[in-house]
């Protein structure tokens, strides 16, 4: 479920969550006695397997159905809810205060939340591209990698700092932080030397911060060359990456996807045991 777009987000005053929203004709009363009828239809003249069957699945919907009636799940996408400094300290743009909002989400219960790491549009800069980090060399027609706007990195990086260290922060104060595995990862990085011919796309060398989970703070693992070119010291493959997040997240990389037991396992790759304390 997507939350905004990309000029209404979090960080723009007024903000509100519209997913939860019902169609204008199907009032939160109405969407109550579809459940109910639903929940007769399920289980009327059907035997007892497929009662057991419609049972697992109405548990589903039943929940799904309080989160558009109730209103739980819409206070834990309010950000009015959060006191002035702290949304200050994660930061008044769209990074910011997704990340704010992903922390609420944590808090609530959610098991994953994906965050977009756009920083927004600097002042004076009128929105052009889309709501993602995409910095590229000048012929992508975005300006420059090394610049001040929108996708540069000397506009970007600023407000990453700022809002990533808030979260961990607040995820640590909250006693929360041992239990969420916070992963900052792209699929690829750029050429050693950027060009201005075109996109620069990478994938021989970048890089990835992991943080909570178990994961060790303060140690770096693994080393480019010189121009961060190419993998010197440790690499680290995306298949043993993916096995270090599960491995975090307590799933075994031998662990079968399906109840079948013949598809294939959770992860080909092996966990790098060195991140995690002891």
């Amino acid at each position: 479920m997507r939350v905004g777009t990309d000029l209404d987000n979090p960080s723009v005053h007024g903000f509100r969550m519209t997913a939860f929203d019902t169609p204008s004709d199907v009032p939160a009363d109405r969407l109550r006695q579809r459940c109910r009828l639903l929940a007769s239809l399920n289980h009327k003249n059907a035997s007892q397997q497929k009662v057991n069957a419609a049972t697992a699945l109405c548990r589903f919907q039943e929940r799904a159905a309080e989160n558009v009636t109730g209103s739980e799940a819409r206070r834990a996408f309010d950000l009015e809810q959060e006191p002035a400094v702290l949304r200050e300290r994660y930061g008044r743009h769209p990074l910011g205060q997704n990340l704010h909002m992903a922390r609420r989400l944590i808090e609530a219960g959610v098991r994953m939340v994906s965050v977009t790491a756009w920083a927004g549009t600097p002042p004076g800069e009128q929105f052009s591209n889309v709501q993602t980090w995409d910095m590229h060399g000048n012929g992508a027609g975005l300006g420059s990698i090394f610049g001040k706007g929108a996708y540069g990195l000397g506009w970007a990086l600023p407000h990453v700092d700022k809002a990533v260290s808030a979260l961990l922060e607040d995820l640590g104060a909250r006693g929360l932080l041992d239990s969420t595995l916070v992963v900052l990862v792209g699929e690829f990085g750029r050429t050693p030397r950027i060009s201005n011919a075109g996109r620069d796309h990478w994938p021989s060398c970048y890089s990835a911060l992991l943080a909570g989970g178990g994961i060790q703070g303060g140690i770096v693992y693994g080393a480019s060359d010189k121009i961060g070119a190419y993998v010197k010291d440790r690499p680290v493959s995306p298949e043993d990456f993916g096995a270090t997040l599960f491995h975090a997240l307590g799933v075994p990389c031998g662990t079968r996807l399906g109840a079948d037991g013949f598809t294939r396992p959770a992860s080909m790759g092996q966990p790098i045991l060195e991140l995690f304390g002891s």
